[in-house]
């Protein structure tokens, strides 16, 4: 009887197996109900969710390596920060100087058959901006605490854009320039425990300075004379080859770095500039770089974060300051919501704070505020009046890996909107 029972029970089940089979489509899979535009439009803010955190994950461990903006011409960053032993990858950013930016990268870990790092990049971009260059070595070599590497290459900037020297430039004065040239330096680095580094340096930078090219304001060289006519715009028709030393001490005690809840980063830098144009025109300079960060939580992941920084040229006597090589605040990284260079001169005093929050999982939002001055001379000259400010905020998207803000700023007469791999401080 009990096999009777189980013959029927198979029956069963095989019989509902089929009736089953039978509502399959033809590529084997069960039919899903039909979805209709409701369905889409509530799938809008998952997918909107998710997209940083794919940007971010290719950005930091694939195909895509996100253009980072540098107004120092010999500094390279290290370009790859992944596990893959060696690569050729797409090279792919945006920038409202630059335009968009294409170009290719090729990463090996064991250059010439040695286990010392090789790095080798070229972009071009839709402004012409123009960039290619190689770095042999690393910060950490064979695992141990010290590190070196080798800069050379070559690139062409174009619209790099120019408003005056000193704290009352007017944005209605903007013109552009460009300029080109080659640069070679060598790094050496040695680590101070897990979280600290000193670094020496030494380059060489030749700046071939040409008309802009952003041809709705003043771009030639002569206009811009002409325009700042009262201003020491020394290298504007000048060839220079320069060179540079600096050491740079740095230290980082932030807890949970991607997403700081307390703690702080420290940096102080000192580099001398020298060289000469062919009017036998002397170039000697110290300049002088401190910022200072912390980050003070206030309840449940609710954190305050302030930083300090600050810069000072020093000119030796008889020589020039290029106009190029002055101090600068504006951009995506200090008096945020002003164009990149906005103000210039021989020195300047800048204060960020920004308050955190947690939004869901690994995304926060922020309000921001920056203020920032120029001087002619920080050490003397130094007063609180007239500071520039600017207000904003954003969303932050981290991972252990690193940090993407998408970030709104809003400066007296202008503002700003940023895509960066990393946040101000």
């Amino acid at each position: 009887m009990r096999t009777a029972e189980l013959i029927v029970g198979v029956i069963w089940l095989l019989t509902c197996g089929i009736a089953r089979a039978g509502d399959a489509d033809s590529s084997g899979g069960v039919q899903k109900p039909p979805r209709d535009a409701l369905d889409y439009i509530l799938a809008v803010p998952s997918v909107a969710l998710k997209a940083p955190f794919w940007v971010l994950g290719a950005a930091v461990s694939g195909p895509v390596v996100l253009v980072e903006e540098s107004t120092l011409p010999h500094r390279i960053e290290r370009l790859f920060a992944f596990d893959d032993p060696w690569g050729i990858y797409p090279v792919v950013g945006y920038k409202a100087r630059t335009g968009l930016t294409l170009g290719a990268a090729y990463f090996t870990r064991s250059a010439f058959g040695s286990d010392i790092p090789l790095s080798l990049r070229g972009t071009y971009s839709t402004n012409t901006y123009r960039f290619a260059a190689a770095r042999l070595g690393d910060r950490r070599l064979h695992g141990s605490a010290y590190g070196a590497a080798v800069d050379g290459g070559w690139r062409a900037d174009t619209r790099e854009r120019f408003y005056g020297i000193g704290p009352g430039s007017s944005r209605k004065d903007q013109s552009n320039y460009g300029y080109r040239g080659g640069f070679a330096a060598l790094h050496l680095y040695r680590a101070l425990g897990e979280r600290g580094e000193v670094s020496l340096s030494g380059g060489w930078r030749r700046i071939d300075p040409e008309d802009g090219r952003l041809q709705r304001i003043p771009h030639d060289r002569d206009s811009i004379a002409a325009r700042f006519a009262g201003q020491d715009l020394y290298g504007l028709f000048e060839r220079l080859d320069l060179y540079d030393l600096g050491a740079q001490v740095a230290g980082d005690w932030r807890e949970r770095p991607p997403s700081p809840l307390g703690g702080g980063a420290a940096a102080v830098a000192v580099t001398y500039t020298m060289g000469e144009g062919r009017a036998d025109t002397a170039v000697g300079f110290w300049r002088v770089h401190g910022d200072v960060s912390h980050f003070f939580e206030l309840f449940h992941e609710r954190v305050i974060g302030v930083r300090l920084t600050a810069e000072h040229i020093e000119p030796d006597p008889g020589t020039r300051v290029p106009f190029y090589e002055l101090a600068k605040l504006g951009g995506s990284q200090l008096l945020r919501g002003y164009k990149t260079g906005r103000f210039r001169d021989r020195g300047y005093a800048a204060l960020s704070l920004e308050y955190r929050w947690p939004l869901w999982r690994r995304i926060d939002a922020l309000l921001l505020s920056d203020h920032g001055r120029v001087f002619h001379d920080l050490l003397r000259d130094f007063e609180f009046s007239d500071f520039r400010s600017s207000y904003g905020g954003g969303l932050r998207f981290w991972n252990n890996a690193g940090h993407l803000a998408l970030l709104v700023a809003k400066g007296t007469d202008e503002w700003g909107f940023y895509i960066n791999f990393g946040d101000s401080f």
